[in-house]
């Protein structure tokens, strides 16, 4: 557990030191007490080797690309060991109220081949069951998903936020870009 205990230390930006996720458009949902992360394990093996980019229901709450949770998603964590992969996931899984069996080296290796494949979409993963017996794909319809409709404006606030992300990281590369070319020169 201590390795998956500091490996979970990229995470806690997004995910917050206890699992409590951060919402408000920079961070994640939470991972404590989640469906989600008690589920299938090949989800969470999965969206660590591919990332995740869509609106996803945890605890009942949805969690909107853009409004809730970061507008790029979660994004592939490649740097991370098949080793690294299992203790974090399995200290996910086995902390801030979550009780699921550890998640082997062996386990990651097989979904590895998704490396370089686009971020999944909520569709994509294995719809976990809720505590009760409701199965969230069964109950809205579309696994993970609410069957609420979205709210106006939110596709324009997301397209905003990308775009200001973009211009920003524009405007703090241009400044390099310049003194390269000054090198050159």
């Amino acid at each position: 557990m201590e390795l998956g205990k500091e490996t979970y230390n990229s995470c806690i930006a997004c995910h917050g030191d206890r699992g409590q996720g951060i919402p408000g458009g920079a961070g994640g949902p939470p991972l404590a007490s989640s469906e989600w992360v008690v589920g299938p394990p090949e989800n969470l093996i999965r969206i660590q080797l591919r990332g995740l980019r869509d609106d996803i229901t945890v605890n009942g709450r949805q969690y909107v690309l853009g409004v809730d949770i970061n507008p790029a998603g979660m994004v592939p964590q490649l740097q991370q060991t098949n080793e690294q992969i299992a203790a974090v996931l399995t200290y996910i899984r086995n902390s801030w109220g979550n009780r699921a069996p550890a998640i082997s080296p062996g386990m990651v290796e097989k979904f590895r081949g998704e490396v370089g494949q686009p971020q999944l979409r909520v569709d994509e993963l294995v719809a976990p069951v809720l505590p009760g017996g409701i199965d969230t794909e069964k109950d809205t319809g579309r696994s993970g998903s609410s069957s609420r409709p979205r709210r106006n404006g939110l596709r324009l606030k997301s397209i905003l936020i990308t775009l200001g992300v973009l211009i920003w990281c524009s405007l703090c590369a241009f400044p390099l870009i310049r003194q390269i070319k000054n090198r050159k020169h």
